[in-house]
């Protein structure tokens, strides 16, 4: 969550004396995890620089919520990535909503 709102996680001390000036010592992190089993729409971007992986969530018959584009690809990964996706359907290009990445109101993509 983020910038998007809400708290990354939690960061605690277990029952130990206090340290002074000792600030990382003892103290935990938890976060809290969700996963998602999602579908790749799309590679964004027309440089390797730029280039993005767009995501989307299943919905009911065959439809796909857009619902987050990736960081930049590093470069050494593209190559790797190029052989796993292959087009569907044909290979059309589209559209994804301008809302994409995680804010309200992105329309389900029909596959």
């Amino acid at each position: 969550m983020g910038a998007l709102g809400g708290v990354e996680g939690i960061v605690y001390k277990p029952e130990r004396p206090y340290a002074a000036g000792r600030t990382a010592s003892g103290w935990l992190k938890w976060k809290r995890r969700h996963t998602l089993d999602i579908a790749v729409l799309g590679v964004t971007g027309t440089s390797p620089a730029t280039q993005a992986i767009a995501l989307g969530l299943p919905l009911t018959r065959g439809a796909l919520q857009a619902v987050g584009v990736s960081l930049p690809l590093p470069a050494a990964l593209c190559p790797q990535l190029t052989g796993l996706l292959h087009p569907q359907g044909g290979g059309a290009r589209g559209q994804l909503p301008g809302t994409v990445g995680g804010l309200p109101g992105a329309p389900p993509v029909s596959c």
